[in-house]
């Protein structure tokens, strides 16, 4: 499983924490989640967890928040940096994105996501939520720090099949008969396959014991996205990713245990919150799966209960591990041409003023290269970073700093803008907001990820 990293090494030493981060009942009605959704209720905590390692003289931190995005990364990391010492480049920061959350942090780029647009009252909620999130995040991050300890490092794959690609062909009928299609949102691969692989990080203590887990898998967290708790309003829920971090946790006592979202732009949960699927005879988008809190809730167990089991299996075939590990962070951007408009192959003038710029973002441990993007990369650009990376073992987290001021939101790519162009309609979320250009972005994405690796560690 774990091969020893080429690197000068030193003993590799471990700590982690969590903090609940759900929302104090007083905010919980002035908060509100994506697409407009108020909370009444919570379903299941949320919670910041932190890994921390050190080897020689370099200390890291991952940090996953159960939230939609990574938040406030440019006062946060700064406050984090203070509080720590520990340098950006060697924090890697993501959100699990799950949807039934609360929406916060600076998002311009977000139209009706914008806290600044909302009425004041909202925005003093959300912002005494951010500085309680950024407390947790500080707390959680000093005790993993205060309780280091010799740790040895492991890691092994397998298969989870709770995903799927869900860029589908709607076809369009004329007088019953097929007459071109469109893209948009489904619930079926229709020919587009989603990447299975499952990848678990762990770190033990000399005895054994698991200290912490790093899990990811290509997948949005969406089983309980918009789920009907009743009079319009949804409960709070970390979803299946939140949700098997905690079977985790329960499973081995004082261990913590963090989700990640691998490249999964184009990948749902099998089951969602908001499934939709072709009609056979109109090709028309239709939605039949009920999705009160009940059934919302059942369906996102079932497929935590799958995905858990599934991760188990990898824990339980991984050997050892190593203690000798050797620990590096960088961060490059990819930079290409600005799409003065919402892009199709065809139709997209340039503005020279901008970039179109992604943040890749490496944490090397040993042979395993973490390498996240602040995007929401389309699954495969994810296999052009895996390509590229001349790491053993490269594993790729979307929503890493995810909200910086450049935010480049969705990144489509080539393989779909080709399907869009043959459509002649797309309607996947988050569509109007991709400013890339067709044919830039998978080679400019390989040559940054190279970049990570020729940087020179300080």
């Amino acid at each position: 499983m774990s091969k020893e990293p080429k690197q000068t090494q030193t003993q590799l030493l471990c700590g982690a924490a969590m903090e609940k981060i759900t929302p104090p009942a007083e905010l919980l009605p002035d908060l509100f989640g994506l697409v407009l959704t108020s909370f009444d209720r919570i379903y299941d905590d949320l919670y910041v967890r932190v890994i921390a390692l050190r080897s020689g003289g370099t200390a890291a931190l991952i940090v996953a928040f159960d939230l939609d995005k990574a938040p406030c990364p440019v006062e946060f990391l700064n406050a984090l940096t203070e509080e720590t010492g520990v340098p950006e480049e060697n924090i890697l920061y993501f959100g699990i994105h799950a949807h039934a959350v609360p929406v916060i942090s600076y998002r311009p780029f977000e139209g009706r996501n914008d806290v600044t647009k909302k009425p004041e009252h909202v925005q003093k909620a959300v912002h005494r939520y951010e500085a309680f999130v950024l407390e947790k995040l500080l707390a959680a991050s000093k005790q993993a720090l205060s309780c280091l300890r010799p740790a040895r490092y492991a890691y092994g794959y397998g298969e989870s099949r709770i995903n799927v690609n869900r860029v589908c062909r709607y076809t369009r009928y004329e007088n019953g008969s097929p007459a071109g299609f469109s893209i948009a949102q489904g619930w079926s691969n229709l020919g587009r396959e989603a990447d299975h692989t499952a990848f678990l990080g762990t770190f033990s203590d000399t005895e054994g014991k698991p200290i912490a887990f790093l899990v990811n898998y290509a997948m949005h967290n969406v089983a309980m996205f918009l789920n009907d708790a009743g009079q319009g309003h949804s409960a709070v829920s970390s979803d299946i990713g939140g949700n098997v971090s905690k079977r985790m946790e329960k499973t081995y006592p004082g261990s913590v245990c963090l989700w990640s979202s691998g490249a999964a732009g184009d990948i749902n949960c099998l089951i969602t919150g908001t499934p939709e699927y072709p009609d056979p005879v109109t090709g028309e988008r239709r939605e039949y799966i009920r999705n009160g809190l009940e059934e919302a809730a059942q369906r996102m167990n079932m497929q935590a209960d799958i995905h858990f089991q599934d991760i188990r299996r990898i824990q339980e075939a991984m050997d050892g591990g190593t203690g000798a590990v050797r620990l590096r962070g960088a961060i490059a951007y990819s930079e290409t041409p600005y799409s003065e408009d919402a892009v199709t192959r065809r139709d997209y003038t340039c503005d020279p003023a901008r970039k179109y710029r992604i943040r890749l973002h490496l944490l090397e441990i040993g042979d395993t290269a973490l390498i996240g993007a602040d995007g929401e990369l389309y699954s495969e650009l994810g296999q052009v970073i895996r390509e590229a990376s001349p790491a053993a073992h490269t594993v790729v987290i979307n929503h890493e700093c995810s909200l910086l001021p450049d935010n480049p939101a969705y990144v489509f790519s080539d393989e779909v803008l080709e399907l869009s162009e043959e459509a002649g309609e797309c309607r996947l979320p988050g569509w109007n907001q991709f400013r890339g250009i067709p044919g830039a972005i998978a080679p400019s994405l390989a040559e940054t990820t190279k970049n990570l690796f020729t940087q020179q560690q300080e």
